[in-house]
């Protein structure tokens, strides 16, 4: 009865896996072998009282595997050390494997309240080490394989070696850091978090970074994502937000190279979301994430707290499939009000910010003909409000709805685009006459494809007169407007969907437009961004690819745009929003994902460059009861790191610094005595 954990091995070596479970009530180990298609109970063991895990392993080297088993009951266990006797009360109990059946031949000592147990070879002497963690003692326990018999610890020391965690609810096993050596990963529920324990190789485990993600992780695996060859990690997270009923999420690290972490975590959204825009809708401080829901006729948005984390969807109700969605003060209030373009209904709908985190009932619409896909904001006419441009596919325009200043935009303007059937627009000064003009991305049909760019040059008189076209690859579908080579202007990059392709066009400052490069990207890239990700004033270039389902970010450099790294994205990438979401001074990106219905925030990493630690007073280690440094000193890194790199070929690594909680760094030093 009550069953608390499974697993499946093969124990007597038949090529046969059998199912083993421990039970709380009863305190029994039970094996079950498959028969007939059918699992048959073959074993019962007493365990040593309230049995949490259970792991199979050949502790003794005899070629037969034995079992553990980690108890989290309430009993005295009294052993001698230098005339004193101490109580335990949480055990991990050994069944050995006669061949014919198994003993129970010892009960070990380990921290409070045991939830996973696995073996790894910790000490690299060939056998297997056993470590559980016990939540309850906020610690992860080693037990050290010593020929079979397992004992407490390094050095002979009869207390189990424990290393501080927060709260460990499940362990996994992996070689994170490419060293050959066993490492550990734990989820922490109470501060969010996952923590890494590299193998060491003196014996022992190293504390080796955390990562804090999604609410309340208990669980996790590892597995290589994103297929380069090392393990990532994917955790489940049992709440999401702190605030209502809440949903669970799973976060995914992309492990970048030698255990260094990069987090993405998930939050769910309404049906089919296509448009993403950040901006802080509630005046907090912090950037708050929006989506169009496509099949959810809704826009969600989620509140975002400063570190990296995002509430629950609020839903407003807007139209019937919404592809757009723009955060912006429409009316001069300070407050970020919604549009959206609705594709369906061929409208721009406007929703007002009441504050408090309420939007207005009121929802004015305005007919835009022929499919509204894309949705930009600029204050075209120059009167310090902000207008709407829309594109229209079915149109083959473009357009202009005027703000009147107080959030109403009766005034429209329709600039015909040909035969060109637009899918993406961005607005900003091509020729440097100081008016605002429009750019389109002429994506076509699903049948006849176009393969052209159209630049809309702004007259004083509020029109758009001159009109010229930059050829491209197949069904371009994103449009973006950067200064790429830094000489003061704006460049024209276009990513074209159907040819995997993105074009990049220099200005000559003028309004004229030479082709600078092609870059090949993932199948099907669909939406375009650009951000300063390595903080050399440049800006970068993030791409996602529907059809492998990745976000590309590209390093702009003075030779071109070059991969710093593809990272899977959910399902069905779509459109991107970056912005610094922790607060730590750096771009971390957010992409609507269409075939799961959620957003991904994808945290970054940097290169540091002045580094400062804190670690101790005068430079003496004193421990307070939690694990925790007593005592202040500053110890300046910056030359140190520097050294290193010069060492490895200056070759950039980043730090495991947290990506998303500021201010908590943990430093890991390794002492040793003679």
């Amino acid at each position: 009865k009550n069953p608390t954990d499974i697993i499946s091995c093969d124990l007597d070596g038949d090529g046969k896996a059998e199912v083993l479970t421990v039970n709380e009530v009863g305190d029994t180990l039970r094996i079950f072998t498959l028969r007939g298609g059918e699992l048959n109970l073959t074993l019962s063991l007493e365990t040593d009282g309230d049995p949490q895990a259970v792991c199979a392993a050949d502790m003794d080297s005899d070629g037969l595997t034995d079992i553990l088993v980690a108890n989290r009951a309430d009993r005295d266990h009294t052993i001698w050390v230098g005339g004193e006797s101490r109580r335990y009360f949480f055990t991990v109990s050994l069944f050995r494997s006669t061949g014919e059946g198994y003993e129970r031949v010892g009960d070990y000592s380990v921290g409070r309240g045991p939830t996973d147990m696995v073996t790894l070879d910790v000490d690299g002497d060939g056998d297997e080490d056993v470590v559980v963690a016990t939540r309850a003692g906020r610690s992860i326990s080693l037990l050290i394989n010593d020929g079979g018999a397992l004992r407490e610890g390094l050095g002979g020391s009869i207390d189990a070696l424990q290393y501080y965690s927060s709260d460990p609810a499940q362990l996994m096993r992996g070689d994170f850091n490419l060293d050959g050596m066993d490492d550990v990963a734990t989820v922490n529920p109470s501060n969010s978090s996952l923590e890494l324990f590299f193998g060491s190789p003196g014996g022992g485990l190293i504390p080796s970074g955390i990562y804090y993600i999604g609410n309340s992780p208990e669980t996790l695996t590892v597995m290589d994502i994103d297929g380069d060859k090392d393990e990532d990690v994917v955790v489940g997270n049992h709440n999401e937000p702190h605030e209502g009923d809440g949903f669970a999420t799973l976060s995914t690290l992309r492990n970048l190279y030698y255990g260094v972490f990069h987090p993405v975590s998930y939050y769910t959204v309404g049906a089919s979301p296509r448009g993403i825009y950040a901006a802080d809708a509630d005046g907090d401080g912090a950037l708050d994430l929006g989506t169009a829901n496509y099949f959810g006729s809704s826009v969600s948005v989620l509140y975002g707290n400063g570190v990296g984390e995002f509430s629950s969807p609020y839903f407003v109700p807007i139209g019937l499939e919404p592809y757009s969605v723009l955060l912006e003060d429409l009316n001069g209030d300070g407050l970020k009000d919604i549009a959206s373009a609705d594709e369906a209904r061929n409208v721009v709908i406007v929703v007002m910010n009441q504050g408090n985190r309420s939007f207005a009932g009121d929802r004015p619409a305005y007919y835009v003909r022929g499919y509204p896909i894309a949705l930009r904001a600029a204050d075209l006419d120059g009167d310090g409000d902000v207008d709407l441009i829309s594109v229209n596919n079915a149109q083959n325009a473009t357009c202009i709805l005027n703000n009147s200043g107080e959030g109403t935009f009766e005034s429209t303007m329709v600039i015909s685009l040909g035969d060109a059937m637009p899918f993406d627009v961005a607005v900003g000064d091509l020729n440097g006459d100081g008016l605002k003009d429009i750019v389109t991305a002429n994506f076509g049909s699903e049948v006849f494809h176009g393969d052209n760019v159209s630049l809309l040059f702004r007259s004083p008189d509020g029109t758009y007169p001159t009109q010229k076209r930059l050829k491209v690859g197949v069904a371009p579908s994103s449009v973006r407007l950067s200064d790429v080579d830094s000489d003061g202007d704006l460049d024209i990059l276009v990513a074209c969907m159907k040819s995997d392709e993105v074009y990049v066009f220099e200005n000559d400052g003028s309004g004229e437009f030479t082709p600078r490069e092609v870059i090949g990207t993932g199948a099907l890239p669909q939406s375009l961004a650009v951000a300063d990700i390595n903080g050399d004033g440049r800006e970068d270039l993030l791409v996602t690819c529907t059809s492998t389902n990745d976000l590309e970010v590209l390093l702009n450099t003075p030779e071109g745009f070059v991969s710093l790294y593809r990272t899977p994205a959910g399902s069905y990438p779509y459109m991107i929003s970056p912005g610094d979401f922790n607060s730590d001074g750096r771009v971390d990106v957010a992409y609507t994902c269409v075939n799961v219905n959620s957003v991904g925030v994808l945290t970054s990493l940097y290169y540091p460059t002045d580094l400062k630690v804190d670690v101790g007073y005068d430079l003496k280690v004193d421990y307070r009861w939690d694990g925790t440094l007593d005592g202040y000193v500053e110890v300046d890194l910056t030359e140190a790191f520097k050294e290193y790199l010069k060492e490895n070929g200056g070759r950039e690594v980043p730090l495991a610094v947290t990506s998303s909680m500021e201010g908590l760094v943990r430093v890991t030093v390794e002492v040793i005595t003679a």
